[in-house]
């Protein structure tokens, strides 16, 4: 799936179980699944599922999002805007101005949009942590976010 020299990717083994299990799944949900839609549901979307598994893009496991959202929801919606404009920024940096693809960007930068669809401008805009530059940081983040 992905394969930029470094890495090569493939949370799914059984390719062609996944792909039947894939259409399934689309017309369960009464879509007529296309071939390229098959394809973006296994090397777009799964990936940046995989992320919210605790699977990060280079197969190591890592759990970084709370498993029942409170991890994206203490951020606000306004929050889940500066992470989607970040990752746009570092798609853009890596990708246009460098000309690299790295394939932790886009899985994160869609799981962000996802967050954002889902939550709306529900809520206080920037979650439980408060506005920047405010003093107002009430969450207590029970992850270590020390590099392993």
């Amino acid at each position: 799936m992905y394969d930029n020299g470094d890495l090569d990717i493939d949370p799914v083994p059984n390719r062609e179980g996944f792909k039947e299990s894939a259409k399934r799944y689309l017309k369960d949900c009464g879509l007529d699944p296309t071939p390229d839609a098959i394809a973006q549901l296994d090397e777009a979307f799964l990936p940046a599922l995989g992320i919210m598994c605790g699977v990060n893009p280079d197969g190591t496991r890592r759990q970084v999002y709370d498993p029942d959202g409170k991890t994206w929801r203490d951020e606000g919606w306004r929050g889940m805007l500066w992470k989607i404009r970040d990752k746009s920024d570092r798609l853009w940096f890596h990708g246009w101005l460098q000309g690299r693809f790295h394939p932790d960007h886009a899985p994160d930068m869609m799981n962000y949009l996802g967050f954002y669809m889902r939550l709306g401008h529900t809520g206080d805009p920037w979650g439980k942590r408060g506005a920047p530059g405010t003093s107002l940081m009430k969450v207590q983040h029970r992850y270590n976010w020390d590099p392993e």
